[in-house]
């Protein structure tokens, strides 16, 4: 029998392949883990069992030193396996950890820091739109258009018109 996540997690992966996903790497490497927990746990409950889904969070001095490694590395693409190697995590301990810790996936996290520094920047008149994409990382103004949207209710333009 055919799993509707299974499907959905598959087509975003080759979707992701297509054009690069909204935000790259971690949003690959999230949808990746997402869809090898759904398989494990679908394997899992085959046999019987239910695998606990709970994780132990990241402990505070771990989730400084990443936070500390995501600012120092907005402008470029930050995969899961960097974050896990700055705290001597595999890539899935980490983003299971990450969650337990935040609330959120690292690429949910990662694209609101990206957002957060952005604005700083749509504010430059002297930047255009095109620019402050380019800068944060993001493989085209639309990708970071919709990211942008996707965070903060509007537009970068219309955040500019509104700011200003």
């Amino acid at each position: 029998m055919a799993d509707p996540i299974v499907f959905q997690l598959s087509s975003l992966l080759a979707q992701a392949d297509d054009d690069g996903g909204p935000a790259g790497p971690t949003f690959v490497d999230g949808v990746s883990i997402a869809l090898a927990s759904r398989l494990f746990t679908l394997n899992s409950m085959r046999g019987g069992a239910l695998a606990s889904n709970k994780s132990t969070p990241l402990p505070k001095w771990r989730l400084k030193r990443v936070f500390d490694y995501i600012e120092a590395n907005l402008t470029r693409p930050i995969y899961l396996a960097e974050l896990g190697n700055v705290v001597g995590l595999t890539r899935m301990h980490f983003a299971a950890q990450f969650r337990a810790a935040t609330g959120c996936s690292p690429y949910n996290y990662i694209l609101r820091r990206k957002v957060a520094y952005s604005q700083r920047l749509v504010l430059d008149p002297q930047l255009s739109i095109a620019d402050v994409a380019a800068m944060i990382g993001f493989s085209s103004q639309a990708h970071f258009t919709v990211a942008f949207k996707k965070v903060i209710g509007t537009t970068p333009v219309r955040w500019r018109q509104s700011s200003c």
